[in-house]
């Protein structure tokens, strides 16, 4: 029920279409046709089947005085009380990451993997500046976790912060906070549920060279 206005290149409809919505052209010059009948696609493979797990073969290290961590399996507290992250996959664990205000978390070229329910809040007024590797297996996964994994995420930081590359998390709940940055999120974010809102401005840009692509087709499946 309700009303409501969408605008893209084109519609396909598998089933039958019956709305009271508007559907209009990418420019939104005209409104579109929308072709039924479209052939359906199988239901879309498991994310493990797709998208390799991450592994890690080494322990990562945190220097206590630079506060530089290498790549490797990890605590996550070493994401806590400011960390700078060598480029490279991060295999974390060990529960809750918290990062408060006032506390730096950065890294380029870097993978954040989430594994046995680890989660990360991070709190307004800290910065963090993160982007994901620009090739290999990985390139534009900034962070990621299975969807076994139920944990929610808070994303925060402040007008200084940056998220570059996709935030993969299937079975969690994320809370995205605006930092005050028009162009903090170069992202797309996947996920259970997400919530946006705080009292900063915000603002999410996609590019798709930025960020992670799978070659399966993308599908979304209704059912009732």
């Amino acid at each position: 029920g309700g009303n409501a206005t969408i605008w893209a290149p084109g519609y396909a409809v598998v089933g039958g279409y019956d709305g009271n919505g508007k559907l209009y052209t990418e420019d939104g010059s005209a409104q579109a046709v929308v072709t039924v009948g479209a052939p359906a696609y199988p239901c879309p493979p498991k994310l493990e089947e797709i998208i390799p797990t991450p592994s890690c073969a080494q322990n990562g290290t945190k220097n206590p005085t630079t506060k530089v961590v290498t790549p490797g399996n990890i605590p996550a507290d070493y994401l806590e009380r400011d960390a700078y992250l060598q480029p490279g996959v991060y295999c974390i664990s060990g529960g809750k990451a918290t990062i408060n205000a006032g506390n730096v978390l950065k890294g380029d070229g870097v993978l954040l993997f989430f594994q046995d329910n680890a989660y990360m809040h991070i709190n307004g007024g800290a910065t963090v500046q993160l982007s994901a590797a620009t090739s290999g297996p990985y390139a534009g996964l900034l962070i990621y976790s299975l969807m076994s994994n139920r944990n929610d995420f808070i994303l925060n930081g402040n007008s200084s912060s940056y998220w570059t590359g996709t935030i993969l998390l299937p079975g969690s709940e994320v809370q995205v906070n605006g930092t005050g940055r028009s162009s903090g999120y170069h992202s797309q974010i996947i996920s259970d549920t997400i919530f946006y809102g705080g009292t900063a401005d915000g603002e999410i840009w996609f590019s798709a060279e930025e960020n992670f692509n799978v070659s399966s087709s993308a599908t979304v499946e209704l059912s009732q």
